[in-house]
């Protein structure tokens, strides 16, 4: 993943569940892991967090690592006793057995996003004459966990050679609150 390096942007990859799977899903069952590039926090602008029962947060800043705009990997590992970091194949931050981890217990879907929160803290100094911004996303892989095994077994990797729409559903027109950004399917290329 390249994040744009612009201040007032955010480039993520996350995993979330808002409900998919249940019409009636309160939004005190919100599930969500995150790797979040936040330029504006110039001093630790790598996050992770984890969003949890009642939109409780678990989130922690990575310091002395600054990604901005240079290619690194990143990865999640989830099991169900622990929530593991990696940049570029090093461990940076372990959540083992916490509240935040038990409550991750639903499918999740795996989603890509670049937007521009509106909150100064990390969307502070944000110049948009300097656009177009671009994040970038080399290949995504990702791996399904044997509980009986402790394995994990590859379900895809995409080299985005081409919109899979087999694995992707592209965004079209929306957005959320805090965020000044419209995610569009024009604005995603391959």
């Amino acid at each position: 993943m390249q994040g744009s390096g612009q201040k007032g942007t955010v480039a993520s990859l996350f995993t979330f569940w808002n409900g998919q799977e249940d019409l009636d899903w309160s939004v005190s069952e919100w599930e969500e892991i995150d790797i979040e590039l936040v330029p504006s926090k110039e001093e630790n602008p790598f996050f992770t967090n984890i969003i949890y029962e009642n939109r409780a947060m678990d989130g922690e800043y990575y310091r002395d690592f600054d990604p901005s705009n240079d290619w690194h990997e990143y990865e999640i590992v989830w099991k169900p006793n622990y929530i593991a970091w990696s940049v570029n194949g090093v461990e940076v931050r372990r959540e083992t057995n916490t509240e935040s981890v038990r409550d991750q217990d639903k499918w999740s879907l795996l989603y890509m996003n670049f937007w521009t929160p509106t909150w100064d803290d990390w969307g502070g100094g944000r110049d948009d004459s300097t656009m177009p911004w671009y994040t970038k996303y080399d290949y995504i892989e990702a791996y399904d966990y044997d509980e009986a095994s402790g394995n994990f077994n590859l379900r895809f990797r995409d080299d985005f050679d081409t919109l899979d729409r087999n694995i992707w559903r592209v965004s079209d027109n929306w957005g959320f609150p805090d965020n000044s950004s419209q995610f569009m399917e024009n604005h995603t290329y391959v």
